[in-house]
């Protein structure tokens, strides 16, 4: 271990007096300082800062309903736990997702603050995308290859700290991957158990939840899985129609949720949106997707058998190549399939940077390490961009200590205009 590192070790507590100070630096010095063994911990302590700072940038934002139902409910005086819990479940408000609507529920007995509710929305995020982050970076012995670093910062952008401006969907992604990622190091059980915690944050998560059922059954069998990944691409998508079929078998609470997101209404409004969007906001999955796919077909001719051999990237390529295989057929279904077609990509760049970073030498030849670079970069750039939206000042140079006292309602994309 460097140097820099072992002073890191040996002055444990400096970085986290750091953050009382300036949590940005704090974040800055974890990220820099990977090895330190409190450095998941200054991420995950800045993501509970980052959503006490937390910009409500528009009125269209999930995060305003979040705050509207916390303002709701701390009204209601009279609500007891016994009465909420009636609420769950039931036909008049389509509760089924627990964990967001008990966590403002909870919060909602002590006071009406947004900051407060978004605090406890970074507490339980933060600790799932720390601990993916973290998983990954274990991997490192020596140090981060060049070749990888790419692919570690897209991993991080790209089901990002600001999407707990979504908090259930996104939450529950990286609560599933964290299951995932407990699987392929062998603990099958605990993984199993994690992952079907995920429904309890966001519905949707019983489509990976089968698919990793199936994944139990096949195995890591990469040349039919990428196969069928790849022949996904020219089968005929899943209709709204017959999704809108498939939900009227739900029991009634269920077909009530589900159907919201098939119903043409919301289809309609949804296909309209990207349209009003920036090129390089819808591109910047697209360009991605198309490498990765070249960097998918090369594995599938040179290096399959090689990745093979190593159970845990094999698992973890096996199960997105599953996932994204599913997403491709529902794409035509914006609020489930794009959603999880980020999902899957983040799950198959996690195999990616484990297989480049614990293999040797250049793996992919120079004509697609170009084209890689460039659409990463523009991923990358256009996220951070997209996280501007909800960053604001005081999550940048205040602290834990002033950011209770000031206001922070504007977010850093109007100081930049």
């Amino acid at each position: 271990m460097n140097q820099p590192l072992n002073r890191a070790a040996n002055a444990a507590p400096v970085p986290f007096v750091l953050f009382l100070i300036m949590p940005f630096g704090a974040l800055i010095a974890a990220v820099r300082n990977y090895k330190f063994s409190g450095a998941r911990n200054l991420v995950w302590l800045f993501i509970v800062f980052y959503g006490f700072t937390f910009v409500i940038s528009n009125n269209d934002i999930d995060a305003n309903r979040y705050q509207l139902n916390l303002s709701r409910f701390s009204k209601e005086h009279g609500l007891g736990l016994s009465d909420f819990t009636q609420l769950l479940y039931s036909e008049q408000t389509s509760y089924i997702d627990v964990v967001q609507p008990l966590l403002t529920f909870i919060v909602s007995r002590f006071t009406d603050n947004g900051r407060v509710l978004f605090a406890f929305f970074g507490l339980i995020f933060g600790f799932f995308y720390s601990r993916n982050l973290w998983f990954l970076l274990s991997f490192v012995e020596h140090k981060l290859k060049k070749e990888a670093i790419l692919f570690i910062i897209l991993f991080a952008l790209i089901v990002a700290i600001w999407q707990i401006n979504g908090f259930r969907f996104w939450t529950a992604a990286h609560i599933f991957v964290y299951g995932l990622f407990q699987i392929s190091a062998g603990h099958r059980i605990r993984g199993f158990l994690i992952c079907l915690s995920s429904l309890l944050v966001h519905f949707s998560f019983v489509l990976p939840a089968v698919i990793l059922l199936i994944y139990f059954l096949v195995g890591n069998r990469l040349l039919l899985l990428l196969l069928l990944y790849f022949s996904s691409f020219f089968i005929s998508q899943v209709s709204p129609d017959a999704l809108r079929t498939y939900a009227s078998f739900l029991p009634t609470v269920l077909e009530q949720r589900s159907s919201t997101y098939v119903s043409k209404e919301y289809l309609e409004k949804v296909n309209v949106a990207p349209q009003q969007t920036n090129w390089y906001i819808r591109w910047r999955v697209v360009a991605l997707m198309y490498v990765i796919n070249v960097m998918l077909a090369i594995i599938f001719f040179k290096y399959r058998g090689t990745i093979a051999k190593d159970h845990t990237t094999a698992s973890i390529l096996s199960f997105g190549l599953m996932l994204f295989t599913l997403t491709n057929l529902m794409i035509s279904v914006p609020s489930l399939g794009v959603r999880f077609q980020l999902v899957s990509l983040m799950i198959i760049v996690a195999a990616l940077f484990l297989f480049v970073q614990t293999h040797q030498g250049n793996l992919f030849p120079q004509w697609i390490r170009i084209p890689f670079i460039l659409a990463a970069l523009l991923f990358i750039v256009v996220e951070i961009r997209v996280g501007f939206n909800t960053l604001g000042m005081m999550t940048v140079v205040g602290n834990p200590l002033t950011a209770p006292f000031v206001d922070n309602d504007v977010p850093l994309i109007d100081l930049i205009k």
